[in-house]
């Protein structure tokens, strides 16, 4: 079977994903452009929050913000790309419904890439009280070494772990984006049972 990406230099890179060598220039100008959105509206989503939902036994999906889901399944809790904080360059449209304190025991957080919107370590460090499984794609684990009381498992794209719920990495594009040669690692989509 061919591999569907190379690691040159520490960058993964595949043959489906438009990957250019970008310059300093070319991300600069992607960031300040308006990259092809207009804001004609206004409309904010109004936050949600349901605190009973959070200590029910029941399995639910709560949206938290841009990537971040909150997921009990089987009994287990699952975050993805948890971001509570403010972020660089990145306007928050929805306020997070819930704080780190408010939230039940976390299970396993689910990191999609390595971007600044996805993978924010003050988020990660907060989380850390709940001694956490945090699972990541190749070339992730390297960033959160320094977080004390959670457990690292990078695994490559349809890659599986089986610990009371099957999480496979699968392989997935952010669908605004043409071209991701600036990523450090691979996105990934993850398949939760």
């Amino acid at each position: 079977m061919d591999r569907l990406y190379t690691v040159k230099k520490g960058r993964f890179t595949s043959k489906y994903d438009g990957f250019q060598n970008l310059s300093f220039r070319d991300i600069l100008k992607w960031k300040l452009s308006a990259r092809g959105q207009t804001k004609e509206d206004d409309y904010t989503l109004k936050t949600l929050r349901e605190i009973e939902k959070l200590h029910s036994s029941k399995d639910y999906i709560s949206w938290l913000g841009h990537s971040t889901f909150l997921i009990q399944i089987g009994g287990k809790r699952v975050i993805t790309d948890p971001v509570f904080g403010d972020i660089p360059l990145h306007n928050r449209r929805v306020k997070v419904p819930y704080t780190i304190d408010e939230l039940p025991k976390i299970d396993y957080i689910v990191i999609s890439h390595s971007h600044y919107d996805h993978l924010h370590i003050e988020s990660l460090k907060a989380l850390a009280k709940f001694k956490p499984k945090i699972i990541v794609p190749l070339g992730i684990g390297r960033y959160l070494k320094k977080i004390k009381s959670i457990e690292i498992i990078e695994l490559d794209w349809f890659q599986s772990i089986k610990d009371g719920l099957d999480i496979t990495l699968l392989p997935g594009e952010e669908p605004r984006r043409k071209r991701r040669g600036f990523l450090e690692t691979p996105d990934y989509c993850p398949d939760i049972k």
